[in-house]
């Protein structure tokens, strides 16, 4: 489907299913300002989010605008995310391209006092 702006209208058109040669949907059209609320509302809605999930995301922001803790443990933040397997364990990226013997003992050092619910895990 193709999202567009067209002056006071935003425009969903043009839509594709790669399974189907045809897909018969009509043109659905919103009021801009409307829709922008919209988007704005939804993107505010944390409701959904399981207790992980949000601890994750609120973590992953901490590390973010806190860059001297990542640095202090020679990292690079990659992604810190939820697992669905481990609902209450917490998974901390590390790209690969920074992965050193050193940089991982350190990473295992400075994060053996973390919690038991709280597992960083290099990638």
């Amino acid at each position: 489907m193709t999202i567009q702006r067209n002056g006071d209208y935003v425009l969903w058109d043009d839509w594709r299913n790669p399974d189907e040669d045809e897909v018969d949907l009509t043109a659905s059209r919103f009021e801009a300002q409307e829709y922008q609320r919209e988007v704005e509302r939804a993107t505010a809605d944390r409701s959904w989010e399981r207790p992980a999930r949000t601890v994750a995301r609120l973590l992953e922001q901490d590390l973010r605008e806190r860059t001297d803790r990542v640095a202090r443990w020679e990292c690079e933040l990659g992604a810190v995310s939820a697992s669905e397997r481990l609902a209450e364990q917490l998974v901390a990226a590390d790209p690969p391209s920074r992965r050193s013997p050193r940089r991982l003992n350190r990473l295992r050092q400075a994060t053996s006092a973390v919690s038991d619910n709280v597992c960083p895990v290099v990638m």
